[in-house]
């Protein structure tokens, strides 16, 4: 079983890898805008950049909060029903501890 485990985490680590390098390779490849200010100094922000900015931007408009999501889990527990998978909750510690000693 072990090494089974350690075959999918194996493999999902290379895909993670791969993501990784092909995305750092686009963005390297990415086109920049410059602008020139009124100080005569040179400015310059990448595609990459205006989407982190966009994507910001709409983030800061959702609620910190589900509350609905908040009184579904509240429910489960006092009735008795909240069940944990703990093969899902192993596996996404196992990945992101591997994505933290990778990166």
């Amino acid at each position: 079983m072990s090494a089974r485990i350690a075959g999918l985490v194996s493999k999902q680590v290379e895909q993670l890898v791969s993501n990784k390098v092909e995305k750092r390779d686009v963005n390297r490849k990415e086109k920049s805008e410059s602008t020139t200010t009124p100080s005569g100094e040179r400015v310059s922000i990448s595609e990459a950049a205006r989407d982190v900015a966009a994507a910001k931007s709409r983030v800061s408009l959702l609620p910190d909060v589900r509350s609905e999501r908040v009184e579904e889990l509240r429910d489960a527990v006092a009735n008795g029903s909240y069940d944990v998978d703990s093969h899902a909750v192993a596996d996404r510690l196992l990945r992101e501890t591997l994505l933290d000693l990778l990166l």
